[in-house]
């Protein structure tokens, strides 16, 4: 068995132009916020999720003593208590016009969350992510929320939140089929201590090999090295490794000059089991992989060499970093076409200069 080694070559074919392939989180601010200071508050979950883009929407009614609410209410009532929420459809429709993959709302933005889905009143929100951060009961809506809900949600509730009381929080988690709940033992807040960040990675991660398709020539750099990573960690672990050897390239099908499409097929998956830290055992068994630094290209967008960094935790919470080198074709008749040259492994201690 030829066992994988510290640096596979891949040599797969991509198309010349560059894109992301990064999944978008909206974030909903709470009564009295906005766009830009949740984006402050936001930085260090920004900085713990590298693999999505953030954006920040900003509620359509502003208050008298500043900062912006989604809806109105008569002064005194709670939202928990109201029976009407004043100019709703406004904040709908602020929702609506910024489709995303993820949504995260905090108080407010929370509770608009769980009534939209009740409602059903966003056409895309049934196949994007929630996480309800500090939300109440949305009264106004009871009847289509005792109905049930589906969706996939995490409800992050501080113990000791006098602002909206965490029973508020637990009620509306339990009216959606694929509810988790994180406590926290703070109050009105959105946390950002280890074991919420944790949560978030969880919750947001999970599930994402295998709705990824297979890497393709035609992908961008970025986009091939992604879905190279999730196809091997979903459900159909021969199917992805059947597209690696189909893209290959020559340098790969040398080292595997000897085998059939089957036998490599039973080395990279022996490999997997017997090595939790090599390629393969990464890819295909472990627990995440973080883009710690994206394709970049030497010599600016014309340049013909790029890399990519990523760090992987392998099954035993062993970390390792792995540099891809892509190379373009530079001759007709693939001329502008990128390939991987190379996966490289860091240190045993896990570093590299990645300068």
């Amino acid at each position: 068995m030829r066992r994988a080694l510290t640096t596979i070559a891949l040599g797969a074919r991509y198309a010349s132009s560059l894109s992301t392939s990064k999944r978008k989180i909206l974030v909903l601010h709470g009564k009295g916020g906005s766009g830009a200071s949740m984006k402050l508050r936001f930085q260090a979950i920004e900085n713990a999720l590298p693999e999505f883009d953030f954006t920040y929407a900003t509620a359509p009614h502003e208050l008298d003593g500043g900062g912006y609410q989604w809806w109105t209410l008569p002064p005194g009532v709670r939202s928990y208590q109201a029976t009407e929420y004043g100019g709703v459809d406004a904040a709908l429709d602020v929702v609506r016009s910024s489709q995303a993959d993820v949504v995260w709302g905090h108080s407010q933005g929370a509770i608009l969350l769980g009534f939209a889905a009740a409602t059903e009143a966003i056409d895309w929100l049934g196949g994007a992510k929630l996480i309800l951060n500090g939300a109440s009961w949305p009264k106004p809506y009871e009847a289509e929320l005792e109905r049930g809900c589906r969706g996939d949600t995490l409800h992050v509730l501080g113990a000791t939140d006098d602002i909206n009381p965490p029973e508020q929080a637990r009620r509306l988690a339990a009216c959606f089929d694929n509810a988790r709940v994180h406590v926290h033992p703070g109050g009105h807040y959105v946390p950002t201590d280890e074991a919420a960040i944790e949560c978030y990675r969880d919750f947001l991660l999970s599930g994402a090999a295998s709705d990824c398709p297979l890497p393709m020539s035609t992908d961008a750099p970025q986009v091939m090295i992604e879905r190279t990573l999730n196809s091997l960690a979903g459900d159909d672990v021969d199917a992805a490794l059947r597209r690696i050897w189909d893209l290959a390239g020559d340098t790969f099908k040398y080292y595997y000059r000897f085998d059939t499409l089957d036998e490599f097929i039973k080395d990279a998956k022996q490999t997997s089991d017997e090595f939790a830290t090599s390629f393969y055992g990464m890819a295909i068994t472990g627990k995440r992989w973080t883009v710690l630094r994206p394709f970049t290209v030497a010599g600016g967008p014309d340049g013909w060499i790029g890399t990519c960094v990523v760090e992987t935790v392998a099954r035993d919470d062993r970390k390792r970093k792995w540099i891809w080198e892509l190379r373009k074709r530079r001759r007709p008749p693939r001329m502008g076409e990128w390939y991987i040259e190379s996966i490289g492994s860091s240190d045993a201690d896990g570093t590299f200069d990645v300068a």
